[in-house]
Formats: C-alpha cells, structure tokens, sequence
C-alpha cells in the first residue's frame, strides 16, 4: 500500500512541476492547471496575465500575451503564438479553505521552422535545386521532405533535375508534436512541336515555341537574350529570325533588326508566352531544324528544337515533285482539313439514315390508308333489297305429325304481280 501512496505523490510532484511545451507562431497551445480549485491565476515570467478569484470574476494582466489568452477552467489557452510568447508560465491555485496556494511551472519554448531554395524559384525545367530545412528551438530535430510523390528523410535536400512545379513541406517532429513549413516551387520551361512541320513550297510555316509560363511569372529572372536561328547544316542566305530583347525584369519584346519581314513575320507587341514565328513563301533550301531558346542571367538557357520539312520542290526534304510522300497523300485526300475517308463515311450514314427515314415513312402511310379504307366500309349501310319468299312444307307448331296435312292456303300476291299476270304470265291462286 505504501508503494501506492509514494507512485501517486511523484506523478503528483511530476504534474504538479508542469512540463516543456513547443509551440509554433501563429498556432494555439493549451497548458494544463496542477490545482482544481476554482481560484487561480497564470503568470508569464512574473508578469500576471490573467486571473480568477473565488466569485469567478476575471481579471486581465499586464502580460504582453495577456490579450491572447483566455482561461479554459482552470487552464491556459493562448492563441496565434508569437516569438515573444516563449519564456516561464506558472499556475497558483488558491484552496478555499486553507488558502493555500500550489504552483504549477511549465516552460514554452518556440519552434521556428522556415525552408528555402537554392537558386530562387522560380527554376528552371531540368536544371539542379537545393531544399533547405532550418529548425530553432528544438535540439536534434528529425526532418522530413515531402512532395506529392516522394518523401526524403534529409536536409538539405538536392535535386539533380527539376521536372514539374509543385509543393514541398518540410516536416519536424519534437516531444510527439509535428511542425511544418511549406515551399511552393515554380518550374519554367519551353516547349516547341511534339512532331515535325511540313508544309508545300511557297506556303507559310509555323514555328511554334512557348513558355510554360508567361513573361509576368519570370520573377525575378532577368532575360538576357535568346530567339531563333537555324541549326547547321544550313544553306547560306537564308532568312534572318528575331532575337529577344534584353530587358531588367520587363516585358519580353523581339529585336527585328535586319529581319526581312516579307519573308519572317513574328509580333510587334509584348510577348507573354508564345514565342512562335512565321516563315513566308517557304522555299524548299528552309528545310532543316530550328532552335528557339530563351536565356537568362546566371542560369542555364531553356532551349527547343523544331524540325522543318519542305515537299514540292527541288531541295525540299522528302519527294520532290508530285504527291507521293505519306505526308503529300494524306493531304491530297483530305477536304476542309477532315480526311477523305471520313467524308465517305459520313455520306454513307447519312444514305442509310435517310432510306431507313423513307421506308418509316412510307410504311407508315401504308397502314394509315388501310385504316381509313377499314373506316369507311364499317360506316356504309348495306342497301335494302326485295325479299325472297319461298313455301315451306312443314309440320305447323303444335300440330300432330300423324295427322294428314291440310291443304295448301291461298298465297298472298302483292297486287302489281297480280295485274302484271304473275311471274311470267302466270297468275297464282
């Protein structure tokens, strides 16, 4: 029994000292009263932040968190920590009937954590970064990294080649309570045609080639020059292609100094994102591989590249005359930029949707006139007609078919047969 009683007085002295709690700014805290009694009062580093006397009246203190803080029965509530919060919390409960007082002590200490990248988001699609993970307040913290797909039990955290944008947090646990902070990283990247252009000679060729985000989400990236040009082996005397301007975190605009613009056309204005020009009466020597490329200071430049073919002429990549490539046939059986066969298709459906509409249509003509044919024989009377009269040698009801028959009554005639003679002259009696 008396290892009981001395189990219970050291939680009770355990309880009774408090503890160390981490918090972390702009989150809440809770910290527990060692007393039950009804008369309290908490005190942050012997300034009085709140406190209860024996009716329940509160009364605020002077203490800078006082403002924060409200009372939870005998506990303390503290919202949207501050770094200024941590320091020595203490709890006097008042007995009621001896007036004594019990302290209870409890330590708040601050966690920060702030994570950053190496360089400044926003990256670069497949170049290198480095995740840092910066912890006060805690000794021998253990950080994690997560991402939507990965998680990295290091810091820092290096990655060799950044493919998409997305959201890292950094994840620190201390005393069972975990902290975190977030880092939203941006990747930039260009992007040109999945597959090559080809165009006849003498039409216009688009050089597609865009940014995955527009000039305003550059931050502070600074660009310091790019544009287009072909790549070797290149005929002598081909066009001159835009360059970017150089500009101090600006609006991206193209230098056409020395441009023939009746042979390039590209816009005049700002550029957001689309970066894509035009080649004019393309003559079949333009036939190659272009490269769009965007650079910026201090990093590594984003490049594109677009291949060219020119068909219907001599130098052209692929045939040179007649419509014999895949590319050239597929073309030539196309209408309004469908495909022939699809055109076959949809005349076909449309034959047998409209004889199936025709074959309803007359079916149901058909069964209406028999009706209506039906209706009228039903309404028509059958006209009246002279009757028949005939004699027949038969056993009167009720008489005795033993008995002799008696002798033929006198028919009745109408009287025009009478007059007439009768049936054929003959008169009947």
């Amino acid at each position: 029994m008396w290892r009981f009683f001395i189990f219970a007085a050291a939680l009770y002295a355990a309880y009774v000292e408090g503890e160390t709690h981490y918090g972390q700014s702009g989150k809440d805290i809770k910290m527990r009263c060692g007393g039950s009694s009804s008369e309290f009062s908490w005190k942050h580093n012997n300034d009085l932040i709140f406190s209860v006397d024996k009716a329940g009246k509160l009364r605020k203190g002077t203490a800078r968190v006082a403002s924060r803080a409200s009372p939870q029965g005998p506990h303390l509530l503290i919202k949207h920590l501050e770094s200024g919060d941590k320091g020595a919390y203490t709890c006097t409960s008042t007995d009621r009937s001896s007036r004594k007082e019990s302290p209870t002590h409890h330590t708040l200490e601050m966690v920060t954590v702030s994570v950053s990248v190496t360089p400044a988001s926003p990256l670069l699609l497949s170049s290198s970064a480095k995740l840092t993970c910066d912890v006060e307040g805690i000794a021998n913290p253990k950080i994690k990294w997560r991402s939507s797909d990965t998680t990295r039990e290091e810091n820092p955290v290096s990655l060799d080649k950044v493919e998409k944008s997305g959201t890292w947090t950094c994840q620190v646990e201390a005393q069972g309570t975990t902290f975190e902070a977030s880092l939203d990283v941006h990747v930039i990247g260009l992007s040109a045609a999945d597959k090559p252009v080809t165009v006849k000679q003498g039409s216009t060729a688009v050089l597609p080639c865009s940014l995955s985000s527009s000039s305003k989400g550059l931050g502070s990236l600074r660009v310091v020059g790019g544009g287009w040009r072909q790549l070797p082996p290149a005929e002598a005397g081909g066009p001159q292609l835009p360059t970017l301007k150089m500009n101090s975190t600006g609006p991206l605009l193209w230098d056409g100094a020395g441009v023939d613009e009746t042979k390039v056309d590209f816009p005049k204005d700002t550029l957001s994102n689309n970066l894509a020009i035009k080649l004019l009466k393309v003559k079949a020597e333009q036939a190659g591989s272009y490269e769009c490329s965007v650079k910026f200071e201090g990093r590594e430049p984003l490049e594109a590249k677009v291949d060219l073919h020119v068909t219907g002429g001599p130098g052209g990549s692929g045939p040179q005359t007649g419509p014999s490539s895949n590319q050239e046939r597929a073309q030539t059986r196309s209408w309004l930029g469908v495909n022939m066969w699809i055109w076959v298709g949809v005349g076909a459906g449309s034959l047998v949707l409209i004889a199936l509409v025709v074959a309803v249509v007359l079916i149901y003509q058909s069964n209406k006139r028999k009706k209506m044919r039906l209706r009228k024989l039903r309404s028509v009377r059958k006209p009246l007609t002279a009757n028949d009269y005939c004699q027949c040698n038969r056993q009167p009801r009720g008489g005795d078919m033993n008995r002799p028959a008696r002798g033929l009554q006198r028919q009745h005639v109408p009287e025009n047969i009478r007059m007439n003679g009768g049936h054929g002259g003959r008169q009947y009696v």
